[in-house]
């Protein structure tokens, strides 16, 4: 059977489960109907029941879902700071133009609940007197091992601290891993979604997929060629977001190779 022919008997015997999927996670740039079976058909015929499981088991952050936890996380942030008003908390993107906490910031522009000139890149963060800043909140989308914070946190502190005002991490999602080395350098963590053990899928500790199966994900995860077999930090995630996947997750959702059709794009965390 040739590939294309072997992609439509998937899309024929899954047609449900693939339409489910496209409507759940079809606002992520270039997922449909079609490119899902293409994902699927990564896997062998003795496997595919496992692939449409793992389609079933991604948590997956949708537009819809991301604006709506940025507005429970500014209220957090609102009454974590109280009594400090609203209109004196800075909210401080942690990465550039292109990143997920860039996404959070033009959520927050949309949204309206906090003021568009109380959100400030580092940059310009450094050129603000600090009589207009009573409270900062540093916010990104996701956190796996918290690796990259603690590297920003040393470059920033020494720009944060002679200030005086009290400061927060604002996460969306927080690992479990990232928050025990975020909580070594910084006292406020606020997050709306957090992940535990059972959330790396190829540890014993998982409840979404039993021993074989476990080492069937293995299996496929080593054949995408990526030198992260269970995701970046071996974090073991099954996670995306509509603007990417973090490299936490598994690689056989976002490398892509000759050998593995990636579903996601990918986002290093």
């Amino acid at each position: 059977m040739s590939a294309l022919n072997r992609i439509r008997t998937i899309q024929a015997t899954y047609s449900t489960e693939i339409a489910s999927a496209a409507l759940r996670l079809g606002d992520h740039a270039g997922v449909n109907e079609g490119t899902i079976a293409g994902w699927i058909s990564n896997f062998s015929d003795s496997d595919l029941d496992l692939a449409v499981k793992v389609l079933g088991k991604i948590e997956y952050y949708s537009f819809a879902n991301i604006w709506s936890m940025i507005v429970q996380l500014t209220k957090i942030v609102e009454i974590g700071f109280a009594p400090i008003p609203m209109d004196k908390i800075i909210f401080v993107p942690i990465g550039g133009p292109y990143s997920g906490s860039a996404t959070i910031a033009r959520v927050l522009r949309d949204t309206k609940v906090v003021p568009k000139k109380n959100i400030k890149y580092m940059a310009e963060l450094e050129k603000m007197s600090s009589s207009h800043v009573e409270a900062l909140a540093f916010v990104e989308d996701f956190s796996g091992t918290g690796n990259s914070l603690s590297d920003w946190w040393k470059m920033v502190e020494p720009i944060v601290l002679p200030r005086g005002v009290p400061f927060a991490l604002a996460l969306l999602v927080v690992n479990w891993v990232a928050r025990r080395v975020i909580e070594k350098t910084i006292d406020r963590v606020y997050c709306i979604d957090e992940l535990d053990r059972t959330h790396n899928v190829l540890s014993p500790n998982s409840r979404r997929f039993d021993l074989h199966e476990r080492s069937r994900l293995r299996h496929y995860c080593q054949k995408t060629g990526s030198r992260h077999v269970g995701g970046y930090g071996n974090c073991g995630l099954l996670l995306a977001f509509k603007h990417g996947c973090p490299n936490n997750s598994l690689p056989i959702l976002w490398q892509g190779s000759p050998e593995w059709k990636s579903l996601f794009k990918r986002r290093d965390t």
